[in-house]
């Protein structure tokens, strides 16, 4: 939940489309297209957090699951979330948009789960777009804040 102007907004994918169409991180409405490709990476990129969540001890997942994770289902997401990405710099073209800060989010956490996953070599067109969002201004504020490490303190 989060308070903006003095509404509450509730739904995690609905405040992420608030969101991205208050800050410009959306298609214009009336490009209904664009709507729904940038609408189709966001479902695709929540595809592979729900598979990142299942191998999570809290979650459930023990060593079978752990082991399916790495050898099968997160090769398989990363090949498909490579080949939505092709050559192009951002999902959606040459602009970053919601869908852009959705992969990179749950890309972020293949790599604290798997290490090497992303920025090892296997998928060098992912590793450029995760260095490319790493480096943004506000991304690379957070990622060097003090509140991004206590929240990831257990993660290294």
């Amino acid at each position: 939940m989060v308070k903006i102007d003095g509404q509450y907004l509730t739904q995690s994918s609905a405040v992420l489309r608030y969101l991205a169409r208050r800050y410009g991180l959306y298609p214009a409405e009336y490009d209904l297209q664009a709507c729904y490709e940038c609408d189709n990476l966001i479902a695709a990129a929540e595809d592979l957090r729900s598979a990142n969540y299942k191998p999570m001890a809290m979650f459930g997942g023990g060593e079978k699951e752990k082991e399916a994770y790495v050898k099968q289902t997160l090769p398989t997401h990363l090949k498909n979330t490579a080949r939505l990405l092709g050559k192009k710099n951002y999902f959606s073209g040459e602009h970053v948009t919601v869908a852009d800060l959705t992969f990179y989010d749950v890309l972020h956490v293949c790599e604290c789960q798997v290490p090497g996953c992303i920025l090892g070599s296997a998928f060098p067109t992912l590793r450029d777009f995760f260095l490319r969002m790493e480096a943004r201004p506000g991304i690379a504020d957070w990622i060097a804040s003090e509140q991004r490490k206590k929240l990831f303190a257990t993660l290294t």
